[in-house]
């Protein structure tokens, strides 16, 4: 992570969690992914990406609290 003279690291870091959450989060985004489905292969990617997204939301929130 960075250090700027303008913002603190827990102000780049919770910009960054909330730019996940705005990007992924986004009904434009779920919809566009869901009708991209077009085989059973497709779900598993998804349910993988949306598991690492979680995961990382996850993890930014607990390096967050430490």
């Amino acid at each position: 992570l960075i250090d700027t003279p303008q913002l603190s690291r827990e102000e780049v870091e919770e910009a960054r969690i909330r730019a996940y959450r705005e990007y992924y989060f986004r009904p434009q985004f779920i919809l566009r992914e869901a009708f991209r489905i077009r085989h059973p292969r497709d779900v598993k990617r998804l349910w993988r990406g949306a598991r690492s997204v979680l995961a990382r939301l996850n993890f930014f929130q607990s390096a967050r609290n430490l």
